[in-house]
């Protein structure tokens, strides 16, 4: 049996949701996402995704790409959404606008 004690969430038997300005924090497991690609894990540029507590890279760059010289409050890099391919292979998604800090 498995147990879904400690997810911030879990999105199965769905799809087409935006999941977008939420603080997933200290969770045994921050998110898995079944649908496989359906779902979407931000609001675009320059609107960003989701604060991940176990998400630590730089914030150097902005703009769409990030790739523009400049802090804009975005991780540099996508945030992989559903590590744990044993729970659904082939599911995840990716948060491809990761915000550095919480959301108020």
């Amino acid at each position: 049996m498995t147990s879904y004690m400690g997810w911030g969430l879990l999105l199965d038997y769905c799809s087409g949701f935006v999941v977008c300005h939420n603080g997933f924090v200290d969770n045994h497991i921050q998110a898995e996402d079944g649908a496989h690609g359906s779902d979407i894990w931000d609001g675009g540029y320059p609107f960003g995704g989701n604060f991940w507590s176990d998400y630590h890279v730089t914030d150097r760059y902005c703009g769409p790409g990030q790739n523009l010289t400049g802090s804009d409050g975005i991780g540099d890099t996508p945030y992989q959404v559903g590590h744990d391919t044993s729970v659904f292979p082939g599911g995840g998604g990716i948060d491809r606008y990761p915000l550095v800090s919480e959301p108020v």
